[in-house]
């Protein structure tokens, strides 16, 4: 079994920073796709009006799909920018990790009409302490990654459980895009310059892990002995007093 995990943190603040020359590249190649496609597509279907519906449609369609990606870039850009900064701030408190896991994934499911998911209990999991808006952010960040890699197209199981002292979420990818070595640098910074043949996945797992970490828990990705991958996360069990 293949795996790449980061390391609890007791930290709730800022991880190293980040070289600022690195960090303009990744801005500037995550901004520059979709700005570019919305920019060129909202013009021509501005000025040619000799556009048959169906090339209309398709154009539109492209264009609404670069608007939601440059949505959610800057949703990330700015968790980002706040870590950089040390003010991203977190609350502590209960959270139902299945009721989190249900929502992010109806959500998606709006943007991705043809992901197929499910969310499946080990048990009765505890809930979680965690910081609900962080939670919600970083798994449908997950969602959309495996969403994005299949083309929209995939069957997605959830599975959340509990452990000895924490709850975990595992999201079983099946779209076969992932290789060995992929799993090792998930979660981290994008090459500014993806691999000839390949586009890049943005910088949405980086933060999805960086918030995991900000709520004192930890990320992996692993083989399964069938193949597929295991994408999940670990949040600290709620105690109660």
């Amino acid at each position: 079994m293949t795996a790449a995990s980061s390391p609890r943190s007791d930290q709730t603040d800022v991880p190293a920073r980040l070289d600022p020359d690195v960090l303009l590249g990744v801005l500037a190649h995550e901004l520059r796709t979709p700005i570019t496609t919305i920019y060129a597509g909202s013009a021509v279907l501005a000025r040619e009006e000799s556009l048959l519906p169906a090339m209309r449609r398709e154009l539109a369609a492209d264009v609404y799909a670069e608007a939601a990606r440059l949505f959610r870039t800057v949703e990330d850009l700015l968790v980002l920018t706040r870590l950089e900064h040390g003010a991203l701030t977190m609350s502590r408190e209960p959270v139902s990790l299945v009721r989190a896991a249900e929502s992010s994934a109806q959500y998606e499911g709006v943007r991705w009409p043809e992901l197929r998911w499910t969310v499946r209990l080990v048990g009765t999991p505890a809930p979680v302490v965690a910081d609900t808006n962080a939670l919600a952010h970083a798994l449908r960040n997950l969602i959309a990654n495996i969403a994005w890699r299949a083309n929209g197209r995939a069957d997605l199981e959830i599975t959340v459980r509990s452990r000895d002292d924490d709850v975990a979420c595992c999201l079983r990818d099946t779209t076969g895009t992932l290789e060995d070595g992929d799993l090792d640098i998930l979660f981290r910074l994008p090459d500014i310059e993806p691999r000839a043949g390949t586009t890049s996945p943005g910088i949405a797992l980086y933060i999805t892990d960086q918030l995991i970490r900000a709520m004192q828990g930890e990320t992996w990705a692993q083989r399964s002995d069938d193949g597929a991958v295991e994408i999940g996360f670990s949040l600290p069990r709620y105690e109660p007093n």
